[in-house]
């Protein structure tokens, strides 16, 4: 009862000594009141903080996510003020190699894909795709499963998922992958170590490296044969659960004409690659909040097909397609005015005109409403409309591989239910 007393007594005292330690126990139970230090007593001797992710998860910054050219200077000023350094933490944490400042692929809990950027482990995705920038950067995937989730809309809170899906055709590649570099210095550790440092020519060498990277993957969108791309990084601590980079820089090529609802959940997180270029006082190449519109490679004889223009007021204004992939391809195929082969598919004129503009749902609608009517006509003869528009079986099952299934299989419907 006397220890219980004794604690009342010292608990109403004014000031306690940070030296004073006053231990009290009980036949159960026993207390330990530690020594308490005051800032004022720590002055310039305060601990530093090793893990300095959980510090930045714990501001406004981290809240409010990075993803814009002012988020990011803003962020990158604060990272440049803390103590210990950028640089200090890596080392702190086990990141680098002993006596170096070269990010550790061993280092634990691992980074896959700084592992697969040292050769640690092997890479089989094939790098030909980067064409001349195979020598700099390398290209990543992420797991299957991880690809798998890219539409999952009723996922668990924080769970992990692509950001696009895979191509249409049966058994597509990725719609969302990594490219990072073979360079494993510190400094190219997170995007955020790209403007740790104020001396303009480091600022230079670091926006070159970014337009380097940024041309690697456009590279690797026209050989996929995407139109419209967006390039993402994640700042140092802003990743969600799950998706911490922990050793290497990351640069997320998304095909967005196959963007899932986690482009939507992580926006605030997706920083783009333009933002970083104009916040080192680089120039952008698009505007801010556009995505990345890539010209498509030519195709055999194929030519190229020029954007969709229109006038207004004498100056030429470009027409955003709903599905640009449908458009571009669909125009290709029109527009290809080379001699028919033997065996070569034969798509009938009546069709080249009426699909030529097929990017939406009332647009294949129309169509085939419109051809279903001049199934009649000279121009199809006596045959019927399934037999005449969809006769070749080639033609269908290539459209249908461009397009929307959902919109082919309503359009269909439409024709020969009716």
């Amino acid at each position: 009862m006397s220890e219980f007393l004794d604690l009342k007594h010292f608990l109403r005292q004014p000031t306690v000594s940070t030296r004073d330690t006053v231990t009290l126990s009980s036949h159960r139970t026993a207390m330990a009141i530690l020594p308490v230090k005051t800032d004022d007593d720590l002055g310039d001797r305060r601990p530093p903080i090793r893990d300095l992710r959980d510090s930045f998860a714990s501001t406004s910054m981290r809240a409010h996510g990075v993803a814009s050219a002012t988020a990011f200077t803003t962020a990158t000023d604060w990272l440049r003020k803390q103590r210990p350094s950028y640089l200090e933490h890596l080392r702190l944490t086990g990141r680098t190699l002993p006596d170096e400042d070269v990010m550790d692929p061993r280092a634990t809990p691992f980074d896959p894909v700084l592992r697969l950027a040292a050769g640690v482990a092997p890479n089989f995705v094939n790098q030909d795709v980067l064409g001349d920038w195979a020598g700099e950067f390398v290209l990543c995937h992420n797991a299957p499963d991880y690809d798998a989730r890219w539409d999952d809309l009723d996922g668990v809170e924080g769970s992990t998922g692509a950001l696009a899906g895979a191509d249409r055709a049966v058994g597509g590649l990725p719609g969302h992958v990594v490219l990072t570099t073979k360079d494993l210095s510190w400094d190219r550790s997170n995007v955020c170590a790209l403007a740790l440092s104020e001396a303009p020519e480091e600022r230079r060498r670091a926006v070159d490296f970014l337009l380097r990277m940024r041309e690697a993957a456009m590279t690797y969108a026209r050989a996929r044969g995407w139109t419209r791309l967006g390039l993402y990084f994640r700042f140092f601590g802003c990743e969600p659960v799950g998706e911490e980079e922990r050793g290497i820089i990351r640069l997320h090529v998304v095909n967005l004409a196959r963007a899932g609802p986690r482009m939507r959940r992580t926006a605030k997180i997706n920083l783009p690659i333009d933002d970083v270029i104009e916040a080192l006082g680089g120039r952008r190449a698009t505007r801010r909040g556009a995505v990345i519109v890539v010209q498509p490679p030519k195709v055999g004889d194929l030519p190229t097909v020029e954007p969709l223009t229109t006038q207004n007021g004498g100056q030429n204004v470009q027409k955003a397609s709903e599905d640009d992939e449908v458009t571009v391809i669909v125009k290709r195929v029109v527009q290809a005015n080379k001699p028919v082969k033997e065996n070569e598919v034969v798509i009938p004129d009546e069709l080249q005109r009426l699909y030529t503009n097929a990017a939406s749902t009332e647009n294949v609608n129309m169509a085939v409403r419109d051809a279903r009517r001049n199934t009649a006509s000279e121009t199809f003869g006596s045959r019927s409309p399934q037999s005449t528009i969809f006769s070749d079986v080639q033609w269908l099952s290539a459209y249908k591989r461009v397009s929307s299934p959902a919109r082919v299989h309503s359009a269909l419907d439409g024709l020969f239910q009716s």
